[in-house]
């Protein structure tokens, strides 16, 4: 079975210097299939990751670039550049 998800990293430091790591992904398409993402993706990031509204998202990819693919395949994990 393949799963796959777009999402935005991004590197940050809160005001006393500590970093922070962010991670976005779309809103998905229903509840049930976007809490079964979130703890997918919450296996493989080893943290929350925050949902972006669609113009949130366009917003992330007009300031940090294109977003990645996070790809599970056969319990292997890989990150793939997205051509568009």
């Amino acid at each position: 079975m393949k799963k796959q998800c777009k999402f935005i990293e991004t590197h940050n430091t809160t005001a006393t210097g500590e970093p922070i790591r962010s991670i976005f992904v779309p809103r998905p398409t229903s509840w049930a299939n976007g809490f079964a993402r979130h703890q997918w993706l919450k296996k493989y990031f080893q943290q929350e990751c925050a949902i972006a509204s669609p113009d949130w998202w366009e917003f992330l990819i007009a300031r940090h670039g294109k977003p990645k693919l996070l790809v599970e395949e056969n319990g292997q994990f890989r990150i793939e550049e997205i051509e568009e």
